[in-house]
């Protein structure tokens, strides 16, 4: 199930109505950008919110995100569609230009200067971090960079990969975009592309230019010469394949060891590189689908796979690379799979050109299983036979799987003509069977449960009678909810007539209860209620005498308000670091005591709490003492009131309030100034007693 999104606003919700898009295509190549293209109709609330090369699109299976670009085209029917194309992360590195460079880097350095250079002219959503680089030059290698050209920072990497080879990958990791540079993609799929099961077409070739029958191996170069086998070789620097030259004649060529120093290896290296390249090397490209969208426990295929492929009909038994994935996203049947790569390791008669599989329907081959075809016998043989057998064996009594169509209905064996049947479709039909795996049940009931396109239901009936409770698993209990599946509970008071709601979960979580069903929910007893209009734990006139407790950690965000006193056993932290800061200046000594000596001192009670006498400010008081000064010291706070017994807000109210915590800085910076004073006073004394 896929779930889309355009700058974090579901665009795509499945079962949504009113968030429908039309024919989605991700396609995916190998050290390609990625394209996904959508149409959108006129009536999607969302219709005028994409904006090229702006609007980010992402996409999520199973809520696990699979694939990140931006829209970069929006163009019109003539039935005022809209045909939307994107292009994947790797498309944000053309909006960056690397200019005229000549420096000296090692190749993580220059990928690292690439980037960097990228970052500084892009927005920040489509910057990158430089993330594994597998790819390894050599000892010697020279690290000038020099180039004379303006070009993208796309088309500097598609240079690097071009001289060193390997791949360039986007991952992400905790929210950020990495760039990996890996010499080669390792990971083999557990699903192998077999031939009657899941091929859909070949395409091989072969080039005869390719083929060298006699070969002149060159080592490393001295002066204006290089090493050569020569002296090695009976006096010959080339090596012929005497059973490739009788085939295809002599075809010659040459092969560059340019660190080979020794002239027995150079030898060696030669006959080993002649071997390969005396024989020809087919290219395949075949197309297949994947079989993990049919099963998710099979191993998916992705872009740079190596997937294991068996096909006797084009005598092919080896391992390639898939090189591109085509996905209709609402028609999995559709998706496929290209893999591509040289091979020698195709023996017997090979099927040129392409080839559907469909073909291929003898008895060797069963698009059903991918196995042999099984023994069709009337029995007992006859005019009026009583039973049609279907057998893995001619022989009834050697037969182990066995189906039976009878005038009564269908049985399956796995335990020979005599059964047991452990599944059966009987000719009233009815279905009976160990286990059922379907992609999709109609209709039906499955102990009580009552299922169809639109909901899984069952009622519950109450003592009385007439009360009967339903829950449901079902697609749009109210219109307002926009997820495609909720939860609820509903209730009947007329024995079943009519149902109305009592909670439901969405599919994105969230716990709702419809206006009016009801007023306050009690959890664990009288100490706790939830009301429509909040939460309350004993701080509310209904339940005087209980107490909220945190156990644990815990977080409040924003305003957090205390009636009473607020105690920490152990202090209290504030955060204060000099990332959360800007404007940081050094206090006015002038001022800070300046504002202390209008401070007025004062002695009180709260009027709640009169049996006690507290040393403090008042807040008007600390307010004149800032004389105009815009300092946090003082601040109108509105205070939330508890809820009623009812669960109904009370009235806020505005207080007068002072934080004594910044009090304290002004107080630790006039103790500075008096100390340096006092210093220069004491000196002064000193001198004077001296004279």
């Amino acid at each position: 199930m896929y779930y889309i999104t355009a700058d974090g606003t579901h665009m795509h919700v499945p079962g949504a109505e009113e968030r429908q898009i039309v024919n989605p295509m991700l396609s995916e190549k190998l050290d390609q950008i990625d394209s996904f293209t959508f149409d959108i109709h006129p009536n999607h609330p969302m219709y005028d919110a994409l904006v090229q090369m702006r609007t980010q699109i992402r996409i999520y299976q199973d809520h696990d995100p699979i694939w990140e670009g931006r829209v970069i085209d929006n163009d019109d029917e003539s039935d005022k569609t809209r045909s939307i194309v994107c292009e994947g992360e790797m498309g944000y590195l053309i909006d960056s230009i690397q200019q005229p460079y000549d420096e000296d880097f090692v190749l993580i350095e220059f990928l690292e200067f690439l980037i960097d250079n990228h970052n500084r002219q892009v927005d920040g959503w489509k910057q990158f971090k430089l993330g594994n680089v597998y790819v390894e030059e050599e000892d010697d290698a020279d690290t000038a960079r020099t180039s004379n050209d303006y070009q993208t920072t796309k088309a500097a990497l598609d240079n690097v990969r071009t001289k060193y080879g390997g791949h360039f990958v986007v991952r992400k990791s905790d929210g950020v975009r990495y760039l990996d540079y890996i010499k080669e993609y390792t990971h083999v799929s557990t699903q192998p592309i077999t031939f009657g099961r899941n091929l859909l077409k070949v395409t091989k070739s072969s080039k005869g230019t390719d083929i060298k029958t006699a070969l002149i191996p060159l080592g490393k170069a001295i002066g204006n010469e290089r090493i050569t086998i020569e002296d090695v070789n009976d006096g010959k620097n080339y090596l012929v394949n005497e059973e490739a030259a009788k085939l295809y004649g002599l075809i010659w060529g040459t092969a560059f060891f340019d660190d080979v120093e020794d002239e027995n290896e150079l030898l060696a290296k030669g006959k080993e590189t002649l071997t390969e390249v005396s024989k020809p090397k087919h290219t395949i490209q075949a197309t297949a689908v994947d079989m993990s969208l049919l099963d998710r426990s099979i191993d998916e295929f992705k872009i740079g796979y190596k997937v294991p492929m068996l096909s006797k009909p084009h005598g092919i038994d080896d391992t390639f690379q898939v090189t591109e994935i085509t996905r209709p996203l609402f028609e999995p049947d559709k998706f496929e799979v290209t893999l591509g790569g040289e091979t020698d390791k195709i023996s017997g008669t090979v099927v040129s050109g392409q080839v559907e599989a469909k073909q291929y329907t003898n008895e060797k081959v069963s698009i059903i299983s991918g196995g042999s075809g099984g023994y069709l016998i009337l029995d007992p043989p006859g005019d009026r036979p009583e039973r049609l057998l279907i057998m893995d064996d001619p022989n009834k009594d050697k037969a182990v799987n066995v189906i039976q169509i009878n005038k009564n209905g269908i049985g399956f064996s796995r335990n020979g003509i005599n059964g047991p049947y452990e599944n059966a479709w009987t000719i009233d039909g009815n279905l009976v069977a160990d286990f059922i795996r379907a992609a999709k049940l109609q209709a039906g009931t499955i102990g009580g449960w009552i299922i169809n396109d639109n909901a899984i239901y069952s009622d519950f009936v109450f003592d009385d009678g007439t009360t009967v409770y339903r829950v449901y698993i079902q697609r749009f209990m109210e219109k307002s909810l926009t997820d495609s599946w909720v939860f609820s509970v509903q209730k009947s008071s007329d024995g079943g007539e009519n149902f109305g709601g009592i909670m439901y979960i969405r599919g994105d979580g969230l716990i709702v209860a419809p206006a009016g069903i009801f007023d306050r929910i009690d959890v664990g007893g009288p100490g706790v209620s939830i009301f429509n209009s909040g939460i309350t734990c004993g701080a509310n006139t209904a339940y005087p005498d209980t107490v909220l407790s945190i156990m644990g950690s815990g977080i409040a965000r924003d305003n957090f308000s205390v009636y009473g006193t607020f105690y920490a056993a152990k202090g209290s932290i504030a955060s204060s670091d000099r990332a959360l800061k800007t404007n940081i200046k050094e206090l006015d000594s002038t001022e800070s005591e300046e504002f202390l000596m209008h401070l007025k001192p004062v002695e009180y009670v709260y009027k709640d709490d009169p049996g006690t006498v507290r040393h403090g400010f008042v807040a008007q008081d600390v307010k004149e003492a800032m004389a105009g000064r815009t300092w946090g010291v003082y601040e109108n706070v509105e205070l939330k009131q508890p809820l009623d017994a009812k669960g109904n807000p009370q009235k806020s109210k505005v207080v007068a309030s002072v934080r004594y915590d910044e009090i304290i800085a002004d107080l630790v910076k006039v103790v500075q100034s008096q100390n340096d004073r006092i210093t220069v006073l004491e000196s002064e004394v000193k001198a004077l007693g001296k004279n």
